[in-house]
């Protein structure tokens, strides 16, 4: 697969990701792992996107203005794999935000975006109320609560931020 320019390199990485998506975590892991080895390349720390820890998290859960939601464990799409594994994802981010909040949060957001009727029916026997995805819009009384849209946020400045808030709620 030549990568010489920035064009071949961006569709490199949707190639991989758009068939990496659909495996199990430790199988993705496995592969970057050889990856990285075959091409003499280590698997770099992400100082920008560390998680924030435990501590960090209970500070953000105790604001009237934050919630903290579920996103399962490893960042897996769950329609693409096996009934025990989304299981594993769910009830270990469950857990894991359970020990952080002592109370489950009833909203979840789909990693990727990924989702299905299953797997909505899935998270409501979690006791998830509001799923949030990855298609921009805004929320009105016939939004499905476990179909909300999410707009992101660019890391930009007062008026690119402006400029992106007028263009989007002028559609409306």
């Amino acid at each position: 697969f030549p990568i010489v320019d920035y064009e071949e390199k961006k569709n490199f990485c949707y190639r991989v990701h758009s068939r990496w998506i659909k495996m199990e975590p430790f199988q993705i892991r496995l592969l970057l792992d050889k990856l990285s080895k075959i091409l003499s390349v280590p698997i770099p720390k992400r100082p920008k996107n560390k998680s924030m820890s435990s501590a960090q998290l209970r500070v953000l859960n105790r604001s009237p203005y934050i919630t903290i939601g579920g996103h399962t464990h490893t960042h897996a799409a769950l329609p693409y794999l096996k009934d025990e594994i989304q299981h594993s994802e769910i009830s270990l981010s469950v857990k894991l935000l359970k020990s952080i909040s002592q109370e489950l949060t009833a909203v979840f957001s789909y990693p990727f975006g990924h989702y299905d009727d299953e797997i909505i029916t899935l998270l409501r026997q979690y006791g998830y109320g509001m799923s949030a995805t990855t298609y921009p819009g805004l929320c009105n009384a016939l939004t499905d609560s476990m179909q909300i849209p999410r707009n992101t946020v660019l890391d930009c400045d007062i008026d690119e931020f402006s400029r992106f808030i007028r263009k989007a709620w002028s559609r409306f």
